[in-house]
């Protein structure tokens, strides 16, 4: 299908954009480090590494702490893994790459999720879906309820972002799979199901409610186009992802983290659904009062469906569910996220208000823009009819160029008009850390400690005190008892006897 000009040159603005607004995040992530739980799960690692050079003995020291943790704490062992692996057990200057590796997996997953629904079902040309996709991501990014855990802090990334990223892939190539019935796509799916069933509980409901979902669709309105044995060969990676959490869920660790209440109630669980569907209406109530995030998707979304023109075939008939099932769907899944963290009843990590953020509004847009769509393929039908043409209609040159120019100044007006909502924004934070001195004073600090606690000649490291405003980066500060968690995780990190912080003022005075 034929694209104007005008539609493709709005489309790079909006990816141009999008660029520009991550940069703030790509430069600090040159400037973060690990900390905390980050020395927990790597120092087995990080020290084989230092003393073998080896990458399977690396391997074997994550299997270890997988096994150790199994047993004392938790049980998602694929996230334990990748935990052990955090990029700084190499370098510390490579734990930055937290904040790439953060950035890919939410732009790619919701990238390859939306191109799948919005191109190669839908037809939507790539300009429009380039549109589109660019200003939620800029949407997410921006507004993320916490972007020291979503993108700066590794542990959280490794425990809900990565599974959010795979999951989101999991939802695009089982569309995919039975589309095309291609063998990349069901391999694919199964490995990352496996990943998938040791990882956090909400991607992982996320992903097999998904998979489950698109089966019984393909059972019940599409089984004679897809065939019985493409359909049914899902069963395999539902079954290989539901062992995986079985051996999470039993872990004897679970009970240590969650408490002795830590178990199956059915009526905890019948509960948990009447309460996670409230939940997802309250949250999607609360986006509906944020000018700076639902206006923008109204707009775009009412935009959509004014350039929105489908390459329609005789082949295309019942192609797509009808919007009200996929409405029910991303609701459905969006509710049964949070239910994980419903039936625990325990204080939940940062990372799960960022999980369910970034899928709230993802089901949200995906919603809108869907029934826009559909709704514009309605009105060309009839136009098509009345008119007795082609099934196509397309919008002429003119047209777009007016639309494109009011679409960029309604977005630049909610910008002014949301104006005291751009210091809530990832940028602000991270231009501000910048800007007002304080990650210069960070990096000083941090060359400072690192220096202590890499001299081979002094078990007893004493470092001094840091700063508590460490803008986007996670910091886990070092006290001045030695058996703190933090202090413990540090000097085995490192290899020292002892670690402890004091104030800068004592420092200078008794160990300068």
């Amino acid at each position: 299908m034929e694209e104007s000009r005008e539609i493709q040159f709005l489309s790079l603005l909006f990816v141009a954009a999008l660029i520009v607004s991550i940069l703030p995040m790509l430069y600090l992530s040159f400037f973060d480090y690990a900390n905390g739980d980050d020395f927990n799960y790597g120092y087995m690692t990080h020290q084989a590494w230092l003393h073998t050079g080896s990458i399977l003995a690396v391997l074997r020291s994550a299997c270890t702490v997988v096994k150790n943790t199994w047993y004392s704490w938790q049980g998602t062992w694929s996230s334990v893994f990748l935990f052990s692996l955090q990029p700084g057990i190499w370098n510390e200057r490579a734990y930055g790459l937290t904040v790439w590796i953060a950035l890919f997996c939410i732009l790619g997953g919701t990238f390859y999720f939306m191109k799948v629904v919005l191109c190669d079902r839908m037809r939507m040309t790539k300009s429009l879906f380039l549109i589109l996709w660019a200003l939620l991501e800029i949407l997410i990014v921006q507004f993320m309820p916490n972007i020291k855990t979503a993108v700066f802090w590794y542990i959280s990334v490794a425990h809900y972002i990565i599974p959010l990223g795979a999951a989101l892939f999991v939802l695009g190539w089982t569309i995919r799979w039975l589309e095309t019935g291609k063998k990349r796509y069901f391999v694919g799916i199964v490995l990352l199901m496996i990943y998938l069933g040791g990882a956090g509980y909400p991607l992982v409901v996320l992903a097999g409610a998904g998979v489950f979902f698109a089966l019984l669709i393909a059972l019940l309105l599409y089984r004679k186009a897809i065939g019985k044995r493409r359909t049914l060969l899902f069963i395999i990676p539902l079954v290989l992802e539901l062992v995986g959490f079985a051996v999470s869920a039993v872990a004897p660790g679970n009970k240590n983290r969650a408490g002795e209440n830590f178990g199956f109630s059915m009526g905890r669980a019948f509960d948990t659904i009447g309460t996670g569907f409230i939940h997802t209406v309250q949250e999607i109530a609360d986006a509906a009062l944020r000018p700076e995030l639902l206006f923008p998707i109204l707009l775009v979304t009412v935009f959509a469906a004014l350039l929105y023109c489908p390459a329609q075939t005789s082949e295309d008939k019942g192609r797509n569910i009808h919007p009200v099932i996929f409405a029910v769907l991303a609701f459905l899944l969006s509710a049964m996220i949070r239910m994980p963290a419903i039936y625990a009843g325990v204080e939940v990590s940062s990372g799960v208000p960022d999980t369910e953020y970034v899928l709230t509004i993802l089901a949200v847009f995906m919603t809108l823009v869907y029934f826009a769509c559909w709704g514009k393929t309605k009105y060309l039908k009839r136009c098509a009819e009345r008119d007795k043409q082609n099934d196509t209609v397309l919008v002429k040159s003119s047209a777009e160029r007016w639309i494109c120019i009011a679409l960029v100044v309604l977005l630049m007006g909610t910008c002014v008009a949301a104006r005291h909502s751009l210091k809530n924004t990832s940028d602000y934070l991270c231009i501000d850390f910048i800007r007002s001195g304080r990650l210069a004073d960070f990096e000083a600090q941090m060359q400072e400690r690192l220096a202590i606690l890499h001299d081979d000649s002094n078990p007893n490291a004493v470092v001094p005190e840091m700063n508590n405003d460490q803008g986007p980066f996670m910091h886990m500060a070092l006290v001045d008892d030695p058996d703190s968690f933090t202090n413990w995780a540090t000097r085995m990190y490192y290899g020292k006897e002892s670690v402890i912080a004091v104030p800068r003022d004592v420092y200078g005075r008794d160990h300068k």
